[in-house]
């Protein structure tokens, strides 16, 4: 959405070529106003968030699985291929998962529900 030049330019404001479309944009806006660019962020852009960091990124998806992705997404200094790549894998990984867990979901319902078959089962290994 393009701004009008003499709302936001100062005569003492500092101002940035684009690289995207070319034009001149301030600096102080942290994006181009012709095209949203966003300029790279300089000297390291500060102190990350406690919730941004990598290893608790790491800890909540292997916890959570994709009910962490959010979490991930939201991470603004992480590449947005990155981000795509390892949320497939998580999608991938839970859906593999899925089947095995939700198998034995219905086999201890069955065992809750036929209470006399799951004492002869028990009854059976401990002879063993």
């Amino acid at each position: 959405m393009p701004y009008n030049m003499e709302q936001v330019l100062n005569a003492s404001e500092k101002t940035r070529h684009c690289p995207k479309c070319f034009k001149e944009s301030p600096v102080s806006l942290g994006f181009c106003m012709y095209c949203g660019y966003k300029w790279p962020r300089q000297g390291g852009g500060g102190p990350v968030a406690w919730y941004f960091r990598p290893g608790l990124i790491t800890f909540a998806i292997l916890s959570f699985g994709p009910l962490a992705l959010p979490l991930l997404w939201a991470r603004p200094d992480t590449n947005r291929v990155f981000k795509l790549i390892i949320s497939l894998i998580v999608i991938l990984v839970t859906y593999w998962l899925w089947g095995p867990v939700a198998g034995s979901f219905s086999t201890i319902m069955k065992l809750y529900t036929q209470p006399d078959q799951a004492m002869q089962l028990l009854n059976g290994l401990m002879a063993q």
